[in-house]
Parts: C-alpha cells; sequence; structure tokens
C-alpha cells in the first residue's frame, strides 16, 4: 500500500494538510492517497482523448462502425415466403428456384425464410446491381456437406436479418462436396483454395442485422466468412467453429450485438494483407464473449474499439503458459562497476541459486572491467516459449496472411470431390494472443476481460489507449507494441505476465496501470518479442567479430532511439525482474509510480541505458540492491537512494520529517535491500529519517537534488547513480 500526507515548507511556516482534504485524490485500486497535485502531480491526461478524429483513416472507420445499417422491417415492403419442410422447400414466387433440396437465388429481392432444412443450402447467385436480403424467421438449416448459406456472386450486399424474437440455426457438416464450387485462385495472391469453407460463405459484401438470435455450428471449418466486408449490428450470434469464428477478408466492422465464439482457431479475424486500406476490424459497441484455441481478435492492418464488453479467452490461458523469469539474468553494468558502500567484492551478494564459488569472473576482477555490448536479450533471457499448437482443430485457410504472425505452408491440393477440415490443413506457428493488429490496436473505450496463453493486446507497430477498463492475465507480454504504445487514461489491471508492458517508445500520459511480472513490469526495449537490447558479459562468446560489429551498431541505433516518457498517471508495479526497464532513456515530469521488485541482485528496480530524469511526479522504488539505479543528473525533482538491511515483503517504510510527521508511506510487495524515492515533498535542507516499521533506517538532511546514502546515514556516492553510460565514462553523479 502507498500513502502520502503533505507537509510543506513555504515562506518558513510548516503548513501540514490533513483532515478534510483527505478524500481530495484516493487512487483505491493500490491505495495511493494523494492530497494536492502540487504534492505528487498525477494528473496527466486523464480527460478523454479522442484518437481518430485527427486521422482519417480512423476517423472513417469509425464513422462506418458507428453507422452501420440497422434492421428494416421486411413486412414494409415487397417479399417473398421460402418455406423449409424437413427434406424439401417450398417457393412460389420469381427470382429464385429449387433443385432438390436446394434453394437457388438468382435475382436480388427479400426472400423470408422459415423452417427446418435437413440436408439443403440456400445458395445466391445474383448479378443485379441491387441487394438480396435473406430474412430467417425461425429458420433452422442443415447442410451435411457443404454451406448451409453460401453467396457465390451478389451484384450488391446479401443482407441476413434476423426479426426480434426469432431463433435461428445454421449448420454444417465435418465435410464439404464441392457441387457448386470447385477450385478457385485468388486474384491477389494467386492461392488456389476452395470454396466455400464457412457455414455462411459470401463472395461479397455480407451485412448481418436485426434483435434475432443466430446460432452458427460449424463442423468443417469457418463460422462466418465473407470475401470482401462483413458488417454486423444488433444480431446476437452464437458460432462455434472447427476454426475461425467470424472472418472478414477486407473488414469486419460490429455496430453493436451480442457475439458468442468458441473457435479452434481465431475468434475474429480480417486478412487482406495485400492493401494498407483494408484488413481492418472496426467494433463500436457490444458484447463479446470469445474463446478460441488462436488469437482472439485479430486485424491485418488496424484493430478500432469504440466501445463495447470483452471477455476473451485463448489458447489454454495465461495458467498454461510455460514459466518465464529472468531469475538466471545476471547483468553487469557497462564500464566500472562500483559495489555497493559497505560491501566488498569477497562478500558481494550472489543472484539467487547462484553461489559466489560457481560464478565466473573476468581476469583482474571486476576493475576496469567493460562487457560486451553486443549481446542481445535472447543471450541472456529465457527465449520467449510460444504456446504450443492447440489440440483439436486448429486449421487455417488461405485467408490468413503471412503478417498475421503465422507461417504456413501452401495449402495442399484436393483431389476427388470431398474433403475435410484436415485436408485444407496448414503449418502454422500458433499465435494465441487476445487483441492483435498488424500495424495499429487503437482503444477509445471498453471494457477487456482476457486470459490469454500469450500477449493481451499486441500490435506489430502501435497500441493506443484512451480509456477503458481492463483485466488482464497473460502468459507473456500485458500490451506489446513493436514501436509505440500511447496510454492516455483508463484502469488497466494486468494481473499476470511475463513483462507487462512492452514497446521501443512507451508515453504515458494517465490512467491507472497495476502490473504483476515475473520478468520486467516496463520494458523499452527494441521492439519485436524477442529484440531485447540488454548485454551482459560471459554471454554469446561464439559470436563472430562481423555479427559483434553488426550487432552493437543495431544495439546503438535502437536504443538511442528507445525513450520512455511517463507524464502523467498513477503507475503500480510488482515484478520479479526489472521494475522498470529502459533500454535507452527515460523523462518522467509527472504521475506517481510505485515499484515493488525485483528480489533478485541480477534485475533492478529502476534500470536505464541512457539518463533517467525525473522533474514531475512521485516515483518510489523498493527492490534489490546489486544492480540498483537511481535518477541520472537532469532530475530537478528532490531524490534520496539507499541500500539497506534486507526487509520483509509487507514492512511499511515510512519517510518521517524531523517533527516526527510522516511525509509519505509505502508498503513495498516484495523483499526489499534499497530505496529510491522521488517527490517533491522532500524538502531541500529538511532532515528526515527513513524507517521500516519502527525501525530506523537512515537519518539525512537532502542537501542536493540526489541525496545518496550509505545504510548508515551519510552521505555518499550511490552505485549507478546517471545510468550505465555515465559509469562507462567514470562518472559519479
Amino acid at each position: 500500500m502507498f500513502n502520502m500526507k503533505t507537509e510543506m515548507l513555504k515562506e518558513g511556516k510548516k503548513k501540514v494538510i490533513v483532515g478534510a482534504l483527505a478524500g481530495a485524490m484516493v487512487f483505491s485500486s493500490f491505495g495511493i492517497s494523494v492530497l494536492t497535485a502540487e504534492a505528487a502531480d498525477v494528473s496527466g491526461t486523464d480527460s478523454k482523448v479522442v484518437l481518430y478524429e485527427k486521422d482519417t483513416q480512423l476517423a472513417a472507420m469509425a464513422a462506418k462502425a458507428a453507422e452501420t445499417k440497422t434492421y428494416t422491417d421486411y413486412t414494409a415492403g415487397d417479399y417473398q415466403k421460402v418455406t423449409l419442410n424437413g427434406g424439401s422447400i417450398t417457393f412460389d414466387g420469381t427470382g429464385a428456384e429449387v433443385s432438390g433440396s436446394n434453394l437457388l437465388i438468382n435475382a436480388a429481392g427479400t426472400y423470408v425464410i422459415s423452417g427446418t432444412l435437413n440436408n439443403g443450402a440456400i445458395i445466391v447467385d445474383s448479378a443485379d446491381e441491387a441487394n438480396v436480403t435473406l430474412v430467417l424467421n425461425n429458420a433452422n438449416i442443415t447442410c451435411k456437406n457443404g454451406a448451409p448459406i453460401y453467396v457465390k456472386n451478389c451484384g450488391k450486399n446479401v443482407i441476413i436479418s434476423l426479426p426480434n424474437g426469432t431463433a435461428n440455426t445454421v449448420t454444417d457438416g465435418s465435410s464439404y462436396t464441392y457441387e457448386y464450387a470447385a477450385k478457385e485462385t485468388d486474384s491477389e495472391t494467386g492461392e488456389v483454395s476452395t470454396e466455400p469453407s464457412a457455414a455462411i460463405f459470401s463472395k461479397d459484401d455480407l451485412k448481418i442485422n436485426g434483435s434475432g438470435t443466430l446460432t452458427v455450428n460449424a463442423n468443417y471449418n469457418d463460422g462466418i466468412t465473407g470475401k470482401d466486408d462483413v458488417e454486423i449490428t444488433e444480431a446476437t450470434l452464437v458460432i462455434q467453429a472447427a476454426d475461425d469464428g467470424i472472418v472478414g477478408k477486407d473488414s469486419v466492422v460490429i455496430g453493436s450485438g451480442s457475439v458468442t465464439i468458441k473457435a479452434g482457431g481465431d475468434g475474429i479475424k480480417s486478412t487482406n494483407s495485400e492493401d494498407a486500406t483494408k484488413g481492418y476490424i472496426a467494433i463500436a459497441d457490444g458484447a463479446f464473449n470469445i474463446t478460441s484455441g488462436n488469437d482472439g481478435i485479430q486485424a491485418e492492418s488496424i484493430l478500432l474499439t469504440l466501445g463495447g464488453d470483452y471477455t476473451i479467452k485463448t489458447g489454454e490461458g495465461a495458467a498454461a503458459a510455460k514459466a518465464k523469469t529472468s531469475q538466471d539474468n545476471m547483468r553487469m553494468p557497462q564500464g566500472n562497476m562500483q559495489m555497493p558502500q559497505g560491501t566488498t567484492q569477497g562478500g558481494m551478494q550472489m543472484p539467487q541459486g547462484t553461489t559466489q564459488s560457481g560464478m565466473q569472473m573476468p581476469q583482474g576482477g571486476f576493475q576496469g572491467m567493460q562487457p560486451p555490448q553486443n549481446t542481445s536479450d535472447s543471450a541472456i533471457r529465457p527465449e520467449r516459449i510460444r504456446p504450443d499448437a492447440v489440440s483439436g482443430a486448429t486449421q487455417k485457410t488461405g485467408q490468413d496472411a503471412a503478417s498475421s504472425g503465422t507461417n504456413k505452408t501452401t495449402k495442399a491440393a484436393i483431389t476427388g470431390t470431398a474433403t475435410t477440415a484436415a485436408a485444407v490443413t496448414e503449418t502454422e506457428t500458433e499465435s494465441a494472443k487476445a487483441l492483435k493488429a498488424g500495424t495499429k490496436v487503437v482503444i477509445q473505450d471498453g471494457t477487456f476481460k482476457i486470459d490469454s496463453e500469450d500477449d493481451a493486446i499486441h500490435s506489430n507497430d502501435s497500441v493506443a489507449v484512451a480509456s477503458g477498463d481492463f483485466e488482464l492475465a497473460t502468459g507473456d507480454d500485458g500490451i506489446h507494441a513493436d514501436n509505440t504504445l500511447d496510454i492516455y487514461s483508463g484502469d488497466i489491471n494486468i494481473t499476470k505476465s511475463y513483462e507487462g508492458l512492452e514497446s521501443t517508445e512507451m508515453n504515458l500520459n494517465g490512467g491507472t496501470i497495476r502490473i504483476v511480472a515475473s520478468d520486467d513490469g516496463i520494458n523499452i526495449s527494441g521492439g519485436n518479442d524477442n529484440s531485447g537490447l540488454r548485454g551482459a558479459w560471459g554471454m554469446n562468446a561464439t559470436q563472430t567479430a562481423s555479427t559483434s560489429t553488426a550487432a552493437a551498431s543495431a544495439a546503438s541505433t535502437s536504443e538511442a532511439s528507445s525513450k520512455l516518457t511517463i507524464s502523467g498517471g498513477k503507475i503500480n508495479v510488482n515484478a520479479g525482474g526489472d521494475g522498470i526497464d529502459v533500454n535507452g532513456s527515460g523523462y518522467m515530469t509527472g504521475g506517481t509510480v510505485a515499484v515493488s521488485g525485483p528480489t533478485d541482485n541480477g534485475n533492478a528496480g529502476l534500470d536505464y541505458d541512457g539518463v533517467f530524469e525525473v522533474t514531475g511526479g512521485t516515483l518510489i522504488v523498493a527492490g534489490s540492491s546489486g544492480m540498483a539505479q537511481a535518477p541520472s543528473s537532469g532530475t530537478t525533482v528532490n531524490t534520496i537512494a539507499t541500500a539497506v538491511a534486507t526487509q520483509a515483503a509487507g514492512t511499511e517504510l515510512k519517510l518521517v520529517s524531523s517533527s516526527g510527521t510522516t511525509v509519505m508511506s509505502f508498503t513495498p510487495e516484495k523483499q526489499f535491500s534499497h530505496i529510491v524515492i522521488s517527490s517533491p515533498l522532500i524538502q531541500k535542507g529538511s532532515t528526515y529519517k527513513l524507517m521500516a516499521g519502527s525501525t530506523e533506517l537512515a537519518s539525512f538532511t537532502a542537501d542536493s537534488i540526489v541525496t545518496n546514502l550509505s545504510g548508515d546515514g551519510f552521505s555518499g556516492g550511490m552505485m549507478n547513480q546517471g545510468g550505465r553510460q555515465n559509469m562507462q565514462n567514470g562518472q559519479n553523479n
């Protein structure tokens, strides 16, 4: 728990703010109480930011999602009735014909379908430049060897309407006989595939609306697939699919409704990777309950949510992911290593599980030692283990593209007239992310409860969060962006992760963020999942000189562009690895950040390569001492840093003024032996005591911007202040 009381000195007169102001600001998510913005700036940009208003593509997507075509009462216009009679179909109108147990629609119009069809199909093949509307009026359609609803061609849109109060079901078999469609060649990719491949399959734009219910039992492959755009509004959809639930090649747009999906593959996806303006998913509102063997919602380009309620489980969930920690990831700082004051080389604390006798020391010991600067994260960090292949039907069709994060072989040639789902199986590297996009994930709002075996939220480029409520449990990253992550507001609770937040550039502007991570809480790295930039001596010894030089150059370039900016918000980190790991530089101008962990001396609560400047806000770090760093030169907020005797998790840490008033208190969630506090509550020239419960750890006078203490309370040089680069240059700020 973290607590603040304000003790301000103004014009020589002590001013204590208590009592009536106690409820001024309360951040209950992790127990922070701040009485004045002057004491700790947490304002940030919590006022809602509209992420799409200045982006024409996002604005168009948002408008389309908000303006989806709603249901129109079919009785207000002309329509024709289709009656399903078990083994036969009755139709007396024009524009369609009955062929055995199939209805072949060849003209535009509205067709009202009711009854039960035991083994047949509704097939649309119309060249008219007008809509074909299929009104499912308590229709139950089963096709044992093909797609129950198959749109071969439509001059405009095919609309499936579900009148209020109706319950409709579409069911296919586990194998298809291609009577109406043979092998077809994709005009964009040249790939040969066999269609249809879904219980409801459309080669043209498909719209589903109305407040009725549609249940889709897709035993062969996908539930609903559109080779152009798929648009859904109002409807209640319940989909069980051997592979993907809903696929819209060019786009999936959902205005409202309720969607429940249980899929062996992906839940909802858009797959066009050839056109940058397509392959997107835009959701205005709705309730979504998705259980998927692979990704929950996956867009080749952009995933945009304006609102909605999302419950998503991918793979076998976070609990099934193989454990990954940084316990063996011991790193030495670049340049001359200084030992914590009061610690000799002979008494150096070893990382947990490592004995001193078993530790390899470079010749000559630590003095003057500089490690290789080319070692990549993968050389020292346990390999990121991707989720195992999901058992059962996880087949992918040719609609998936390489940028979705899967590696596939060409679809096997299909011989004969009948195929099973196994016949179109493709080899792939499984992905079990909850929300995933090839370029952008843009979350304007929504409520998200995610249990994912892989990343909870992932983009190959950028993620932006304007608002929303998030409860994320993941076997890998909570939120990952290869390039840029921006968080403006929202309530983000990452209850389980390998790394909480990860990107190359990260801007935390507001909101409440709670992170529990087995490795780093916040990681500013080289971007993609396997490209951290941290180095360590004694690793990767087989690298050649040429690869070493290239790697060092790449690392230098990436680190120069890697940056963390914290300007607002309330952030609490509980980390097994580094609390905040910046493979570049960090800048804190506002907000409140509290870090618990790590406990091993191979990681640090605050870890950076360039600078970490605190010019606003409040930072508290309670972790291990072996690799500890304090904020760098350029910091303007008064700071104290000290190593202390190891304290147990749950020990209340207090900063007490000379008058006996508790200025600040924090209860770390992990054991700690090093403390950093940066806060405007620390007044230069004032004297304070640092307490652990009732035990005094240190007594000091804040006589500089960054006051470094030894365990006995005397000012002194603090290991690693100023970043690794300063240490390499022999500087000790």
